[in-house]
């Protein structure tokens, strides 16, 4: 009795170690015919992504956007429910200085809000921001060379996938020109000829000022491609490499409009900043106000029954708008040290599609995105804008002053701005003052000495 127990015992064993090595033979065999050991898994980005639940941050300095941003975001958390993205902005005035340091230590966010030009160059240049490719950002290879040019670096590589924009124009009170009988003009003459009237009977046509000179600067990126013959980034390129001087036919003309439109912005001008510009619009005591596409929100919200609109600037060499002054305002960029690539290449990837563009242009109206161009916008103001572009996109002009030409001192803006001040307190002719920018840039910028 004994003996069989001990029989029975062994080929209980015997059969259990059967079962074990056979077990374990057979994960080994797999294992090793899917994934050979020290070769990467050959499943796509995407793929790879789908497979684990992460949460990306992204860093910004838009602060004002944490409400709009956590919708944008809740609506690609639906779309990609693993991948969790939290909008963690900082202060404007601290977000540089914070980013660098933290990239530069290896720690940071996964993803972040990059400057354009020069300041997103210099970050970009020290090796702390991944390369962007066509390959692994395809919307890239379609995108306008004016917005890609913005996140590159000298050497030619992408930094960051281009994010929001803003465009100048005119915006204008509705009710006041319908009071007056006035139509949104469509050249200089007929601006001029809606200033008059307005002028004529005690309304200021126009809410600028002279005491802030970036706001002056402003109005020379505005109507500077309004004067030029052909195409106007063209013409911006050439200017940067010394092929066109400031003393040019276009900048000096587009200095004599500025000159010209003085007349229309009420005898106090030269108290007037650009807060108190924008409270005289606000309050409906001028009728146009020449600013940029970020003003509609903040129209909006401080006076709700502000009924405005936009026109777009005459061109002064065609029919039709002049090439529409715009600016990226940030693109989105991938710390190099992410452990969370391919979560991060799907966000992106994301962010470049009709469905997420439509989405943030909804959230952020004023800021529409860069790519993709064709996308539905529900605001009728923002949708009008965006058509100045054309059905290409490429009716554009880049701020002329945004990229080099800001990166010393004096810089393009500050040049500008204090050449057109002089020119309206009646010390500088257009001629002047487009000699004042050309001696002080060409102090410190090698293509202009």
């Amino acid at each position: 009795m004994k003996f069989k127990k001990s029989l029975l015992t062994l080929f209980i064993v015997i059969l259990s170690l059967c079962v074990v090595l056979f077990g374990c033979g057979k994960a080994a065999d797999e294992g090793s015919k899917d994934t050979p050991q020290g070769t990467a898994s050959e499943e796509s980005p995407k793929q790879e992504a789908e497979t684990k639940t992460v949460t990306l941050e992204l860093s910004s300095w838009r602060t004002e956007d944490v409400e709009p941003f956590n919708r944008i975001n809740e609506a690609f958390n639906k779309k990609y429910p693993n991948i969790k993205v939290e909008f963690k902005p900082i202060k404007n005035t601290e977000y540089d200085a914070q980013i660098k340091i933290a990239l530069e230590s290896g720690e940071g966010p996964d993803l972040l809000y990059l400057r354009p030009y020069d300041a997103g160059r210099l970050l970009a240049s020290s090796g702390v921001i991944m390369e962007l490719t066509p390959e692994m950002v395809p919307a890239l290879k379609d995108a306008n060379p004016s917005y890609l040019e913005a996140f590159k670096t000298d050497d030619g590589k992408i930094y960051a996938l281009p994010g929001g924009r803003v465009m100048l124009g005119f915006l204008y009170n509705k009710k006041i020109f319908q009071e007056y009988g006035l139509e949104e003009p469509k050249t200089w003459d007929e601006f001029y000829q809606v200033c008059e009237k307005l002028q004529e009977n005690g309304v200021r046509p126009i809410a600028m000022g002279f005491k802030d000179a970036w706001t002056i600067a402003h109005r020379s990126y505005q109507m500077l491609p309004a004067f030029i013959e052909g195409n106007a980034e063209e013409w911006r390129r050439k200017l940067l490499n010394g092929e066109v001087r400031f003393t040019d036919e276009s900048f000096v003309n587009h200095l004599a409009c500025l000159n010209k439109m003085k007349e229309y912005c009420g005898s106090d001008f030269l108290g007037l900043g650009y807060v108190d510009t924008q409270q005289l619009f606000l309050a409906e005591q001028a009728a146009i106000f020449p600013g940029g596409s970020f003003e509609i929100t903040y129209f909006r919200q401080t006076n709700p029954d502000l009924e405005f609109d936009v026109f777009a600037t005459p061109s002064n060499t065609k029919a039709g708008p002049a090439p529409v002054a715009m600016t990226p305002s940030w693109g989105y960029s991938i710390n190099k040290n992410t452990r969370n690539v391919d979560e991060c290449l799907v966000y992106l990837n994301w962010l470049a599609t009709p469905e997420a563009a439509e989405i943030i242009v909804n959230e952020l109206p004023g800021m529409p995105p860069m790519i993709p161009g064709n996308i539905e916008i529900e605001d009728e103001i923002m949708k009008k804008w965006s058509s100045f572009v054309g059905e290409k996109g490429d009716n554009v002009a880049m701020y002329w002053a945004f990229d080099k030409l800001n990166s010393q001192v004096p810089t393009g803006a500050v040049l500008i701005g204090e050449a057109v001040q002089m020119m309206w307190q009646g010390d500088y002719t257009p001629e002047q003052a487009a000699e004042h920018v050309q001696k002080g840039i060409s102090t410190w910028y090698e293509p202009h000495k």
